[in-house]
C-alpha cells in the first residue's frame, strides 16, 4: 500500500515537474518573440524615418536653392516688364531645367504680384484663394509666415496624382514678399518605399498629422480620409512604445515636417513553435512516467523472486 503510495505521489510529482518546466519555456520563448518583435519595429522605424528624411531634406534643398537664386529672383521683380507670353517662357524653361536636372516630379512658382502658377509645364492656373479651395494652401502659407511648409496635396499639374510638395517663401533683399515657388515629389516614390519595408518586415506603416489624420499611407484610399484614434501623441526623441490589441506599436516625432511615424506590427503568436515545444515535454512525460513505472515493476518483481 505504502509502495502505491509512493508511486503515484511520484508520478504526480514528474507531471508537476514537466507542467513548470513547459511554462517557463513556453514564457520564455513568449518574451523572446516580443524582444524580437520590438527589435523588428525598432529597426524598421529608423529606416523609414531615414529614408524618408533624406527625401524629405533633399526637396527642401532644392526649393532653397531654387528661391535664392539671383536669376530667379530678378524673373519675379521683373515680372512687369515682360509680356504674359515671354514671362511664361522664362518661367517654363527655367523651372524645367530644375525638375529635370533634380530628380522631381514638379517644380513651380506662384508670383505674388500677378498670382500667376507657373510650372515647368508652362502657365498652369491663376491662383486664387477666395474663390478657389484648391488654391488655399497659398494664403494659408503666406500668412503663416513660416520660411517653408511641407503638405501633401493632390497636383493638377500631374492629373491630381498625391504629390509631397515642399514650398518656400521667395524674398527680395528686404524681405518683400515676391511669391513662393517649390518641389514635389509625386507619392507614389514615397508609397514604393514604404511598400518595400511593409511587405519585408511584415508591418503596417502611416504617416500621421498631430490630429491622427492619415497623411502617407500605401493605400491612396486612407491618405487624408483615415484616421489613426489610437495614437499616443509625444515629441520625445524615442517616441512612444504600447500594445494594442495584439499589436506592438511605435510612434515616432518627425520634426522636420511635423508628423507622426506610426509602425504596427501583429505580435506572432508561434502557435506552432508553441504546439511542438508542447507535445515535445509531453512525450518526453510520458515515456519518463513509462519508464519509471517500468523500473519500479521490475524492482518488485527482482525482490519478490528473491
Amino acid at each position: 500500500m505504502k509502495n502505491k503510495h509512493f508511486i503515484c505521489c511520484m508520478v504526480i510529482v514528474m507531471a508537476a515537474a514537466f507542467l513548470i518546466n513547459l511554462s517557463v519555456t513556453l514564457m520564455t520563448v513568449r518574451d523572446n518573440t516580443i524582444k524580437d518583435e520590438q527589435r523588428v519595429c525598432g529597426l524598421v522605424s529608423e529606416a523609414v524615418l531615414d529614408s524618408i528624411d533624406s527625401e524629405i531634406s533633399r526637396l527642401i534643398s532644392v526649393s532653397e536653392t531654387l528661391s535664392t537664386n539671383s536669376l530667379f529672383i530678378d524673373m519675379l521683380k521683373d515680372e512687369g516688364n515682360h509680356s504674359e507670353e515671354e514671362m511664361v517662357g522664362m518661367m517654363k524653361k527655367y523651372l524645367s531645367g530644375i525638375k529635370d536636372n533634380v530628380g522631381v516630379d514638379t517644380a513651380f512658382a506662384v508670383s505674388e504680384n500677378s498670382r500667376r502658377y507657373y510650372t515647368h509645364e508652362g502657365l498652369n492656373k491663376i491662383v486664387d484663394p477666395d474663390n478657389d479651395d484648391h488654391d488655399i494652401w497659398y494664403s494659408i502659407f503666406v500668412n503663416g509666415r513660416k520660411d517653408y511648409d511641407i503638405y501633401i496635396d493632390t497636383d493638377e499639374v500631374n492629373g491630381c496624382t498625391w504629390t509631397v510638395f515642399v514650398n518656400i517663401r521667395v524674398e527680395d533683399e528686404n524681405r518683400n514678399l515676391l511669391g513662393v515657388c517649390g518641389v514635389g515629389l509625386v507619392m507614389n516614390d514615397v508609397q514604393e518605399t514604404i511598400k518595400e519595408y511593409e511587405e519585408k518586415y511584415n508591418v503596417k506603416v502611416n504617416l500621421v498629422d498631430s490630429e491622427g489624420n492619415v497623411q502617407v499611407d500605401t493605400n491612396s484610399i486612407n491618405i487624408d480620409n483615415a484616421r489613426l484614434y489610437d495614437v499616443q501623441y509625444g515629441k520625445e526623441k524615442d517616441g512612444y512604445r504600447y500594445f494594442d490589441n495584439g499589436d506592438y506599436v511605435i510612434m515616432r516625432y518627425f520634426e522636420k515636417i511635423n508628423w507622426y511615424l506610426v509602425i504596427r506590427r501583429t505580435i506572432n503568436n508561434n502557435s506552432d513553435t508553441t504546439l511542438k515545444i508542447t507535445l515535445c515535454f509531453i512525450c518526453t512525460a510520458l515515456v519518463s512516467i513509462i519508464v519509471f513505472l517500468s523500473g519500479t515493476v521490475f524492482r518488485k518483481k527482482t525482490e519478490h523472486k528473491e
